[in-house]
């Protein structure tokens, strides 16, 4: 990883600027497009406090955002990663990131909702559930 005006110019970094909440916000309208996010705001984006990018020669190729609900429990979401960079383990690598924040974090256990299955328990997720499903209502 190299540095470049104070800020990782290759590899994981966070969002830093208004331009970086914007690159993001367009990262996951990308992903919204292909049917793989739920939609976020603009304003909902800048208001995010725990935020992983992947970056490469400077430009925000990938995201992730770890949302912390309580000690108990926090969630990955958001995870995605323009389709030319794929399969190259940035998705892994932006995980893993947030596992490691969220341990540093005191949290004791991680959820996401995901078709990624394989990915997530690439890294020790897996199915406390027992095939199982989550249902929501949207209110």
């Amino acid at each position: 990883m190299s540095e470049k005006l104070g800020y990782i110019y290759n590899g994981l970094g966070r969002m830093e600027t208004d331009n970086d909440s914007i690159d993001v916000y367009s990262l996951i309208q990308a992903g919204v497009v292909e049917g793989q996010l739920l939609p976020r705001t603009l304003s909902e984006v800048q208001s995010l406090d725990d935020v992983i990018v992947w970056r490469e020669k400077g430009r925000i190729v990938g995201c992730v955002s770890l949302e912390i609900y309580s000690q108990r429990l926090a969630e990955i979401r958001s995870l995605y990663v323009y389709k030319p960079y794929r399969e190259e383990g940035i998705g892994t690598k932006l995980i893993e990131s947030c596992v490691e924040k969220a341990r540093q974090k005191g949290v004791n256990e991680l959820i996401a909702i995901t078709d990624k299955i394989d990915l997530f328990e690439k890294v020790g997720f897996n199915d406390p559930l027992h095939n199982q499903r989550a249902v929501f209502m949207k209110l």
